[in-house]
């Protein structure tokens, strides 16, 4: 329960700040256990986690959605180049199911480069998922839309994080702005 003793007394903490990145900070693991022992974390709840972590699953939740995303197959075991060329095509990307970065990925434009890609990036998971190679722009920053307007936000701004001062926000004129964070039921809040 991640509580200590200090002075004779029993020391349980308030809250999680859940930094660790991959398994198990992002998947799902910690926030369920925490969840169990009814302490508080700073990420998203254990479905989140866990469908984001795993990116087959998350694209086939999305395309129930009616989101555009790319033919996928997810694999736990070797398959043949011809049944991938089959049921996806070329060019893919062949990837680490498992994860929240981009080790293990790789684009494969020929079939004599699908062995070596499942081989990579089954270093890096379990599972591996071939995704076709879709075209079009590819967007790196938040945005959504709704009935009345559509939003983008910036992704021109950097964060830097000292623990003892908090957190500091650059923005696209370069200025660094100090920012307090505040954990939400919902997510991340800044304010200033």
């Amino acid at each position: 329960d991640f509580s200590f003793m200090e002075g004779g007394k029993r020391i349980r903490p308030d809250f999680a700040y859940i930094t660790i990145h991959g398994t198990p900070g992002e998947n799902g693991i910690l926030q369920g256990y925490f969840d169990l022992i009814h302490l508080p974390y700073s990420t998203s709840d254990v479905l989140v986690e866990a469908m984001t972590f795993n990116k087959f699953t998350l694209n086939q939740y999305l395309k129930g959605f009616g989101v555009s995303v790319s033919e996928s197959k997810g694999f736990e075991h070797l398959v043949t180049d011809d049944e991938i060329i089959e049921k996806i095509g070329l060019p893919c990307f062949v990837k680490p199911n498992a994860g929240g970065s981009s080790f293990g990925v790789t684009k494969v434009k020929s079939a004599d480069q699908i062995h070596e890609a499942i081989l990579k990036a089954m270093r890096e998971s379990d599972e591996v998922m071939v995704e076709a190679f879709m075209e079009g722009t590819e967007i790196s920053q938040g945005c959504y839309k709704t009935q009345e307007k559509r939003r983008m936000r910036s992704s021109l701004y950097y964060a830097w994080i000292n623990f003892s001062e908090g957190i500091f926000i650059k923005d696209k004129n370069c200025l660094w702005r100090r920012r307090v964070v505040l954990f939400m039921d919902d997510g991340w809040n800044y304010n200033n």
